[in-house]
């Protein structure tokens, strides 16, 4: 019996020692600090969202530790920021015992919005409510060094829709919004904003087969950002993209240049957002890689949830977006790319960025002087160098292109006497590789430039194009002679349509207006028209339409900025390839009406959010009149809980549990507002406040367990420090329910 006992009672001690102790203590690890894309020491950029991942350290425990959770604080040159504390977007977790980057559910996530500083710290208290049961709480609080998150400009960036008509018409609409079309574009690049936005000169119409006139599609779309928007009294923007219906161009998209200032792509559900990024990608330098993005990366606000359904964390293996031919789930941003935009001068704060791609000194009017100029314009044919030269026009306030030493083609402009009256070398080599997948060259370059037209006196009779190659000696490839006459041109009239018929696609927004007019030229030269509106009587100038065709248009004036009393007026240019002339009318001002801003909704991207988690409020905004609205511009309401706050960015962490419909309001300078509602629900979960016991009040009884617990760590501790003192003492009394 005595026996039996001995080894009943080694059997039980034996078993006992194999048993895992539950001695657990926690601890932060590390953290990572993410945009999109982070190795360590990635660029941050202030005013941009951003992710921050806590891996949780494990002893005392054989498996993962279940219900693990925190909260963040952030410091901002040494003071806490308003808008904390912040609570885990996911918590709590089931923390492993070996935290993978990799997995998004293995780390405490939160969500901050930090602005431009030096010194941005983040404080990180793991169990704060001290639900695990730990033997050591004297190193749960961590606390970060400081990141420096820098300022990045807000770059500019106008899309247009094509009018396609050998197939498909017009692009949806929904597949070029702001929140749409950009999703992949603002996940990988850091600037400080896009302002992203529809072009201010309505579609392009092209008839021609895009597979044989992408070039001279680029061309178009090069007018349209370097002459066409700012003489319409925009602002010119970085980059101009098209969309094409569909995807009838064979090689998804096409840049002008690497780098470049514009470029198209398609409209394929499952490639056109990757398509956008990709060029855009090359017209800020990048040309195609063969690279993976070599590390789990993060779309902080889950652009790509829309429309595929894409995860938040990208894996390590996914290509990166330069790989030429991919479909968007195939992609994401290595370093390299991800990279250069934040380096890139056109994406820099100081005003003092330099060339864009073609050569201008980029978009400040600081940085150049707006003169007459000459576009030529034409398409290289890569194989046997041949030129295709298109209409010479002449614009009133150009910049002109600066000369490329590195050019293998040379723009000359000669006088009568045939000497050379200005002379810009360009590069037509920088976009050879097809954007379709490796191997496929394109057929062809566009060619483009504005050169300054010479002083008073000094005419300019005839444009050469020279070839430049080693082999060519500056062979004449192409040239065009000016006419002895310029054309002679009149608005006939300009009064509402009547009976217009609808364009295609949908009926008028507003009562159309059809303008005639009567052209001739002595020399029986071709002729080519522009129509503008000014709303200011020529203050600023607004494309009515490029190039129609005949001497008629019926058009829509809503798309077109609203005229001050009595001061509408009509222009058409008429050319013959050097020669323009010009005839202007006025229009009644009633006929053109204000327009409200354009207002989308980027974030929220989740359906769901935990009680307490950072809920991304970001919003895109731009109008006819203003331009690029302002944060004060936006207010964001929740119909459960009111007002939200005030701005294009913000993160709010006090929305009740529920279901709520978000809606953001945009107001110009007119009154005029457009407002965007997403549904979004906030599921129940316990967070530690200054009710204590969770009875409604702040009374008495949550008084007693501070104090019953003061100087430990846990229940009480409400500034979230790691210990239970007089601070948390004076939240609790501000927040005393009276």
């Amino acid at each position: 019996m005595h026996d039996a006992l001995t080894r009943a009672l080694a059997a039980a001690a034996s078993l006992a020692l194999s048993l895992p102790v539950l001695a657990v203590d926690l601890s932060v690890a590390s953290i990572e600090v993410t945009q999109g894309f982070q190795n360590g020491s990635t660029t941050l950029v202030g005013g941009r969202s951003t992710m921050v991942r806590a891996k949780v350290a494990i002893s005392g425990s054989a498996g993962p530790v279940q219900g693990v959770d925190a909260v963040l604080r952030m410091f901002v040159n040494g003071v806490e920021s308003s808008a904390g504390p912040f609570y885990s977007m996911n918590g709590p977790i089931v923390a492993p015992l070996s935290p993978s980057s990799g997995a998004l559910e293995h780390t405490l996530n939160f969500i901050v919005v930090p602005p431009v500083s030096g010194q941005v710290s983040f404080r990180i208290l793991v169990n704060p409510t001290a639900s695990v049961t730990e033997t050591n709480t004297a190193n749960n609080l961590f606390i970060s060094g400081n990141y420096a998150f820098v300022c990045r400009a807000v770059v500019d960036l106008a899309y247009v829709a094509i009018n396609y008509t050998p197939s498909g018409g017009l692009p949806p609409l929904d597949m070029m919004e702001p929140g749409s079309a950009d999703n992949f574009l603002r996940g990988i690049f850091a600037v400080g904003d896009w302002n992203y936005h529809r072009s201010p000169l309505g579609a392009l119409t092209w008839t021609q087969n895009v597979n044989n006139t992408g070039s001279a599609l680029l061309n178009a779309l090069a007018d349209i950002r370097n002459v066409q928007i700012p003489n319409a009294g925009y602002g010119k923007p970085e980059f101009v993209y098209g969309f094409l219906p569909g995807n009838p161009y064979s090689g998804n998209g096409l840049a002008n240049g690497v780098p470049g200032i514009v470029a198209f792509g398609n409209t394929t559900e499952n490639r056109w957002q990757r398509t956008f990024a990709h060029e855009i990608g090359h017209l800020w330098g990048l040309a195609h890689n063969s690279a993976t993005i070599g590390q789990p990366s993060v779309d902080v606000e889950h652009h790509l949830k829309d429309p595929l359904g894409l995860p938040q964390l990208h894996a390590s293996t996914k290509s990166d977006v330069m790989v030429a031919g991919l479909l968007t789930p195939a992609a994401w941003v290595a370093a390299g790319t991800y990279n250069k935009c934040l380096s890139d001068p056109r994406s820099q704060c100081s005003s003092a960025a330099g060339p864009d791609g073609d050569g201008d000194g980029g978009d400040s009017d600081a940085r150049g002087r707006e003169v007459p100029c000459l576009r030529v314009a034409g398409v290289l044919t890569h194989q046997d160098r041949s030129v295709a030269l298109d209409p010479i026009f002449v614009f009133d306030q150009a910049r002109p292109t600066v000369d490329d030493p590195a050019g293998d083609v040379a723009i000359e402009a000669l006088d009568a006497a045939g000497r050379v009256v200005h002379r810009v070398r360009l590069r037509t080599d920088t976009m050879r590789e097809s954007c379709c997948g490796t191997g496929r060259l394109n057929a062809t370059a566009p060619i483009y430039a504005l050169l300054p037209k010479p002083d008073a006196g000094v005419r300019v009779d005839r444009v050469v194009i020279r070839d430049l190659a080693p082999a060519a000696q500056g062979r004449v490839m192409t040239s065009r002679v000016r006419s002895a006459q310029a054309p002679r041109a009149e608005i006939t009239s300009a009064w509402p349509a009547i009976a217009a018929p609808a364009p295609q696609g949908g009926a008028w927004k507003a009562n159309p207006i059809e303008v005639t007019w009567s052209a001739t030229d002595d020399d029986g030269d071709d002729l080519s028209f522009m129509l503008l509106y000014s709303p200011n009587g020529g203050g600023r100038w607004a494309p009515v339409s490029v190039n129609p065709q005949g001497e008629s248009i019926i058009f829509d004036p809503s798309g077109l900025p609203g005229a001050e009393p009595g001061r509408g007026l009509l222009r058409l240019l008429v050319s013959d390839g050097f020669n323009t002339s010009v005839a202007e009318r006025p229009i009644e001002s009633l006929f053109m009406q204000l327009n409200p801003p354009d207002v989308h909704i980027l974030s929220p991207n989740a359906d769901t959010y935990w009680r307490g988690a950072s809920v991304v409020l970001h919003a895109s905004g731009w109008d006819l009149e203003d331009e690029y609205l302002p944060g004060s511009a936006f207010s964001w309401w929740s119909d459960r809980d009111g007002p939200l706050g005030v701005g294009r960015l913000l993160t709010t962490r006090s929305l009740s549990p529920g279901d709520h419909q978000i809606s953001v309001i945009g107001i110009d300078s007119d009154g005029m507002t457009t407002t965007r509602v997403i549904a979004i629900t906030i599921s129940p979960r316990s967070i530690p406040t200054a009710d204590i016991d969770g009875n409604g009040l702040v009374d008495g009884a949550d008084l007693a367990m501070l104090l019953g617990n003061w100087g430990n760590f846990g229940v009480g501790d409400l500034n979230f420090d790691g210990v239970v003192d007089g601070q948390d003492l004076s939240i609790l009394l501000g927040n005393w329910t009276p």
